[in-house]
């Protein structure tokens, strides 16, 4: 009888870590590194005078598809110029174009990067500073959306995050990191609008990436932490999650054979 109970255990335990692996492997697959770059020139009638140029990384994750184009879930600070944001980089700018004739211009483009390498240009569909949400559009990307959950996580249940922090990201190869669920708090962006909070390290490069139950079902996407302590993360709720992509997904045109997700319950 104890052989017996205990083939069952080991089958059992096989059957979760086996299920746990292959929802791990569903959600890296839906990953995707961000790089962003920035340029600025001081333009005149004649000519354009190049000033400065300026890359960053993030995460990112696909939350739609359609038979043309993949939706693209990161965070909002990605999807702005740091120019708008003030900081060092307005400071160079200004200080730069104090010395030359001209207008400023700025442009940035966001490229997203699969397991395999490919790069994608994408194009802004909508972004939301209040969350801190962007959500992007790219064609002929071929990766499996990541499922969101049904209900948002329980306190101290255990998570996994897939980030790029510092741009750490090569072919087959993105961090995973483990942590817990500990509650909700004020955002650092608005102080009547809540953030997730999820015990996973995090730096510079983390923003944008998606922690997930160990179903690999979408709960949060970090967007913050705190200044002097790396693995508190700050994330947007599921339920800001859903409400912004519904929103943002009834405004595009689908054809009929991609319905309007229903992600608003």
């Amino acid at each position: 009888m104890k052989t017996m109970i205990s083939t069952l255990f080991l089958f059992a335990l096989l059957f979760s870590l086996i299920g746990c692996s292959n929802s791990h492997l569903k959600a890296r697959d839906s990953f995707l590194f961000l790089k962003k770059s920035e340029h600025y020139v001081a333009c005149t009638d004649n000519k354009c005078m190049p000033l400065r140029s300026f890359r960053f990384s993030g995460s990112s994750v696909v939350v739609y598809t359609t038979p043309k184009s993949s939706y693209v879930l990161t965070a909002a600070h990605l999807c702005r110029l740091s120019y708008d944001e003030g900081g060092p980089v307005k400071f160079l700018i200004d200080m730069m174009l104090s010395n030359k004739e001209g207008k400023l211009k700025k442009s940035q483009s966001l490229t997203l990067v699969d397991l395999e390498g490919k790069e994608y240009k994408s194009t802004i569909v909508s972004r939301e500073d209040r969350t801190d949400l962007c959500l992007l559009k790219t064609d002929k990307l071929k990766l499996p959306s990541v499922k969101l959950a049904t209900k948002p996580p329980e306190y101290a249940e255990k998570v996994f995050n897939v980030a790029a922090p510092v741009g750490l990201f090569s072919k087959q190869m993105v961090p995973m990191f483990y942590g817990y669920y500990a509650g909700t708090t004020g955002s650092p962006f608005a102080l009547d609008t809540l953030s997730s909070i999820f015990t996973v390290p995090l730096t510079g490069g983390s923003s944008g990436s998606p922690v997930l139950n160990m179903n690999g079902e979408l709960v949060g996407l970090i967007h913050s932490k705190l200044v002097k302590f790396d693995n508190i993360a700050f994330a947007v709720t599921l339920d800001q999650i859903r409400l912004f992509l519904h929103r943002s997904l009834m405004k595009q045109n689908f054809h009929n054979s991609s319905p309007i997700p229903t992600f608003k319950d």
